[in-house]
């Protein structure tokens, strides 16, 4: 039974999609930069939602990117990383958004040029950027950027190179990795690794029971990690519906109650509400592109149907608001990129 509402809020100023949007310590949402088609077309441009319905532009960013990382600071700031430029390349500068003046600045470039890899605040409030691609290599470095100095610095490397993975913090501060892709065939790994910032090493975490990327990997109450959805074969075969358990006391996964439909490349498709509960939507199978939503409910371990987008959507953002709304914004339907943006309401 379907539950939430759907309603159209205004639309961005700038169609786009493979973009970042990130919610303030203001309650405004910044979206930055992706691409307004394919290849070679990366945006600057960057804009802000308020939760009263509207967008406005802002100043474009310093470097047109897409397939970026946008991190929040502790400070407010947030953080954009590498990506890629109008001209198709890797690229390994880094700018931050002051929200106090609507402007942005330089900041110290990555060590290694890099897009489709993660960024991840960490509990001392650096940030742990691992894997990606830098000029056709598949990469299985990493490193930090200290916020404090404006400066990267390498740390020690995974054990398999991967891009379009998942990185989740765990609740002692370790960093979970969790599948990913390799090759230009996109082979999708099972593996999992976990990086500790005290020692700055990394670790062998138990396999997952699927092999899987562009999936969802969010962390529930109770201090489990829900893995679901994303590709399991090459060149973007067989999209799934399985979902599992990571226990990271146990170094163990367990099989959880499988999406309503297989659903992959899902960038950012997936929020925690505020109940406990994580709301999916969007991305796309063998189907097409999606327009219906579903949440799971770790007290029970079952997808309930959700109402449907008021349109299909994949590679777009969702963020949760400060006021428990979610807000689904750009990305593209079957034919275009999209700049419209809609609210659900659960």
């Amino acid at each position: 039974m379907s539950s939430g509402t759907w309603s159209l809020t205004g639309s961005m100023v700038t169609a786009r999609l493979m973009n970042t949007a990130t919610l303030l310590i203001d309650g405004n949402v910044l979206v930055t930069g992706g691409a307004i088609a394919g290849s070679g077309s990366a945006l600057a441009e960057a804009e802000l939602y308020a939760p009263s319905g509207s967008w406005g532009a802002v100043k474009p960013m310093l470097a047109r990117r897409s397939r970026h990382t946008a991190t929040r600071l502790m400070d407010g700031r947030v953080l954009i990383a590498g990506g890629r430029d109008q001209a198709d390349a890797n690229v390994a500068t880094a700018e931050l958004y002051d929200p106090s003046t609507y402007d942005w600045g330089s900041t110290g470039r990555m060590i290694t040029p890099r897009d489709n890899h993660t960024a991840t605040l960490l509990s001392d409030g650096q940030v742990l950027v691992t894997g990606g691609v830098s000029n056709a290599a598949d990469l299985n470095s990493a490193e930090i950027y200290d916020p404090t100095t404006g400066s990267w610095h390498t740390t020690n490397s995974m054990a398999d190179a991967r891009y379009n993975h998942k990185a989740v913090l765990l609740p002692d501060g370790r960093v979970l990795v969790t599948g990913g892709a390799v090759g230009k065939a996109y082979r999708p790994l099972n593996t999992a690794e976990i990086y500790d910032p005290q020692s700055e090493m990394w670790s062998r975490a138990a396999n997952m029971l699927n092999h899987r990327f562009t999936h969802l990997a969010l962390l529930i109450d109770g201090g489990l990690v829900l893995v679901t959805g994303g590709y399991t074969r090459p060149n973007l075969g067989a999209p799934t519906e399985t979902a599992e358990l990571y226990d990271p006391v146990n170094d163990t996964w367990a099989r959880s109650a499988p999406l309503t439909e297989p659903r992959a490349r899902l960038l950012t498709a997936a929020v925690s509400l505020s109940d406990g509960r994580i709301f999916v939507t969007g991305g796309q199978n063998d189907s097409g592109i999606l327009v219906t939503s579903e949440v799971y409910d770790p007290a029970t371990s079952i997808w309930s149907r959700t109402a449907n987008m008021t349109s299909a959507r994949s590679g777009f953002t969702i963020t949760l608001l400060a006021d428990g709304r979610i807000l689904c914004s750009g990305g593209r339907d079957t034919s275009r990129p999209l700049a419209t943006a809609e609210i659900y309401e659960p």
